[in-house]
């Protein structure tokens, strides 16, 4: 089916779901109009008013979209049933699976070049102050490097994944190169990890063409997540996840630190990141272009909230 999905995931985020979708309408009347956009709620069972002002923001915006699917769980499964729930419902090649606590960016998503199945874009990140930050780009400028140099990107990044998580998951954009009944598979034995071990699965598959994006498309919130918040109140099972990915997925390098090749390797390529890569033309151009666009960024940040407030305000 041609078109674009929106698919928000979410649990009790009351407080952020209509920035969320402040967002979306902003990427739709700027950028979708000759774009079909359907929109897909995987709400895990919210003990709160998520689901609800979702579906009554909808029911306003209804124009917005082609169609909507709200799909609620029975009760509390994790992330990442919800993130199956939502692959097996999605109909179009192109969509975007988001949490419903982050925002689409100003630029426009639609405009990707269908040659690629994986694209990897900048992420500013944001916490519950509005406070804007780059990402660390690390990795992203190791990425543009070997794109400069036309390296086999897939490749490169398979085996990376061998030792460490390099792809910073809200910005990742995919289409539907995946077997479902494979993605199932891979993720039934985590609760809380989603993109680790998905991705591990998807650079398996052959031929993936990956593309290193140059525009910001996202903006993540940084500070409430159970991967950055420690006081996260299911942060235990949180930890049991990732005991599990080092033993399922990074046993290809499980020797002791001090001895690991892996590890020295690691350190190498975030020193040359830092030291060379990060100056070589290509590499800096692009980092000055993401540097310009992040200015520009609390504006945005500052109108989407402030849509949400007003909207927020009626309809208490």
């Amino acid at each position: 089916m041609n078109g674009f999905t929106f698919v928000a995931f979410t649990y009790n985020q009351e407080k952020y779901i209509i920035q969320h979708l402040e967002s979306i309408k902003y990427q739709i009347e700027n950028f979708g109009k000759d774009t079909d956009c359907y929109f897909l709620l995987c709400d895990d069972c919210s003990t709160d008013k998520t689901a609800h002002l979702c579906k009554k923001w909808v029911a306003e915006h209804k124009d917005l979209f082609k169609d909507v699917n709200f799909i609620r769980q029975d009760k509390n499964r994790g992330i990442v049933n919800n993130y199956l729930t939502a692959l097996s419902n999605i109909k179009t090649a192109k969509f975007k699976i988001l949490a419903g606590d982050d925002l689409y960016f100003k630029n426009n998503i639609f405009d990707f070049n269908n040659e690629y199945n994986f694209v990897i874009t900048p992420v500013f990140n944001f916490d519950n102050n509005s406070n804007i930050s780059k990402m660390d780009m690390c990795y992203y400028n190791m990425f543009l490097h070997k794109q400069s140099k036309k390296a086999d990107l897939q490749s490169f990044i398979s085996k990376y994944l061998k030792y460490t998580n390099v792809i910073y998951a809200p910005g990742v954009f995919y289409n539907r190169v995946y077997d479902i009944n494979k993605a199932i598979d891979v993720l039934k034995n985590y609760k809380f990890i989603e993109d680790y071990p998905f991705w591990n699965y998807l650079f398996s598959i052959p031929n993936l063409r990956v593309f290193i994006e140059t525009k910001p498309l996202i903006l993540y919130r940084c500070d409430v997540g159970i991967s950055t918040n420690t006081k996260h109140p299911k942060r235990a099972e949180f930890l049991k996840d990732e005991k599990r990915l080092e033993e399922e997925i990074k046993n290809d390098c499980s020797l002791p630190k001090l001895i690991n090749p892996c590890r020295y390797r690691h350190k190498y390529y975030c020193f040359m990141s830092k030291y060379f890569y990060s100056k070589s033309s290509y590499v800096k151009k692009c980092n000055e272009n993401i540097d310009k666009e992040i200015n520009s960024a609390q504006k945005y940040l500052n109108e989407i909230i402030d849509k949400a407030n007003i909207w927020m305000k009626g309809n208490l």
